[in-house]
């Protein structure tokens, strides 16, 4: 009397119930398989993001580098150089002030 109605679903573990040990150790193998599979190919792609972002940041730091060694002579760079010649001799211990 129940032919012609529409199943119900099993919901999440329904069809898990009447399988054998065997069965559902294999389904758990394939599951793990594919699971372990994803995980392989998320992790290329987040290994690879992140070699493009570091190739991006070398480049940006080389840029930089070549930008500040061809900086003109400004005040700003000679009142740089100064207070690291100063830091420098007062480092060594240089008591002459005249070398200052």
């Amino acid at each position: 009397q129940l032919e012609g109605l529409p199943r119900r679903s099993r919901g999440k573990y329904g069809k898990r119930k009447h399988l054998t040990p065997e069965e559902r150790a294999e389904l758990t193998r394939r599951r793990n398989r594919e699971n372990a599979r994803s995980t392989r190919m998320r992790r290329k792609m987040y290994i690879k993001h992140l070699q493009q972002v570091a190739d991006t940041l070398k480049l940006r730091h080389d840029e930089l580098n070549s930008k500040m060694t061809t900086l003109p002579p400004d005040g700003y760079t000679k009142q740089r150089e100064s207070a690291r010649r100063f830091f420098e001799m007062r480092g060594e211990c240089v008591v002459n002030q005249g070398r200052w």
